[in-house]
């Protein structure tokens, strides 16, 4: 590798941790709801949150050609779930 292609190299990995941090940011934000929803006594509040993340997730990335390699076991997980809650997000329209 020549001093430029490190250099580019650094570049990307500072905008991949750029962009895992806001994913993270994402989940900490709504685990946050949730749990302040569940501590509260919100416990349906709080399942009807997750259901709907849970089913905008599946909507949006069963979809997709080119997703990330563990997409299909997870999307096969959502679909095959005996929950109440995300079946009942599943039947919502979008």
């Amino acid at each position: 590798m020549n001093d430029q292609q490190i250099a580019e190299s650094g570049k990307d990995a500072k905008a991949a941790l750029k962009v895992i941090g806001t994913q993270e940011r994402a989940v900490a934000v709504m685990s946050c709801a949730a749990l302040t929803w569940i501590e509260a006594g919100n416990i349906d509040q709080a399942k009807k949150f997750l259901g709907r993340n849970i089913a905008d997730y599946y909507r949006t990335y069963q979809k997709m050609e080119d997703a990330a390699p563990d997409r299909d076991k997870f999307l096969k997980r959502v679909e095959s779930s005996t929950s109440p809650t995300i079946k009942a997000a599943l039947a919502e329209k979008p």
